[in-house]
């Protein structure tokens, strides 16, 4: 034909727009900033009854993780199952890019978490040392 119809160009800038948009890979609800200025607490439950939803948790984890990398602000990363383990370090306050290292490598345990070890790991943590 001598001229291309209007909705064929109309329907072409409607699939190069959505593919510029999908290149942006904008951010949903970028301005929903985590609460606080401080440090972010992360305790994650990582014994047994964790596994079945794992998947689930490490996206809100990894979520997280972005948030705060994002806004610049350290992680205390707590696995409540991992207290108890011989020669594990005590957490302490990290940038997001080490935390989300270190959270790579949590996986749920075949023994239950310890929410008073991970409660009290988090106050030592958190006091200032003299």
């Amino acid at each position: 034909p001598h001229r291309t119809p209007w909705w064929l160009i109309l329907l072409r800038l409607v699939i190069a727009g959505l593919v510029i948009l999908a290149l942006a890979q904008p951010l949903l609800r970028a301005s929903e900033a985590l609460p606080g200025d401080g440090p972010i607490v992360i305790l994650l439950d990582n014994g047994w009854s964790a596994a079945p939803h794992w998947d689930r948790r490490t996206q809100a984890l990894d979520d997280v993780l972005d948030q705060a990398a994002r806004t610049d602000r350290s992680v205390l990363l707590v696995p409540s199952a991992d207290l108890d383990i011989p020669g594990t370090a005590a957490p302490g306050i990290l940038p997001a890019a080490e935390a989300r290292r270190i959270a790579s490598g949590i996986a749920p345990r075949p023994w239950p978490s310890d929410p008073a070890a991970a409660l009290a790991a988090i106050e030592s943590a958190m006091l200032p040392m003299p």
